[in-house]
């Protein structure tokens, strides 16, 4: 019998897709972990996926309207700031990275490449 996916609200996300989704694309990743694990790394899947879609929305916002915005306070005082979206881009980005990264140290060492380790070519 197939296992019955959660809800967005089983899960902590909000009804939403796109988020849902990923949620789901990402556990594909993690599914092998031991439950313990997988606990752990529930959690910090659901903030992933919330994130990772969010940014995509941030960007395609900041890519329709700009990095930059106008701002007026008062009579006399007023500029060019960085939008709200590209604040809470440059925010959501740094905190995805971080989830990304503890998700990685929970895969076993062998599932995860740094990049250093020779591949084939170099043990030629």
């Amino acid at each position: 019998m197939a296992k019955k996916k959660a809800s967005a609200a089983d899960l902590g996300l909000p009804n939403d897709k796109e988020i849902l989704d990923e949620y789901y694309r990402l556990s594909t990743l993690f599914e092998d972990l031991p439950e313990r694990q997988l606990g752990i790394a529930r959690k910090l899947i659901v903030r992933a996926a919330f994130l990772a879609i969010t940014i995509d929305r941030l960007e395609a916002d900041i890519a329709e309207n700009g990095y930059k915005e106008t701002y007026q306070n008062g009579a006399n005082q007023s500029g060019i700031k960085r939008s709200a979206a590209a604040e809470l881009h440059v925010t959501y980005s740094k905190n995805l990275f971080a989830v990304m990264k503890q998700l990685a140290d929970l895969l076993p060492k062998d599932a995860v490449s740094t990049g250093n380790e020779p591949d084939e070519f170099d043990l030629f």
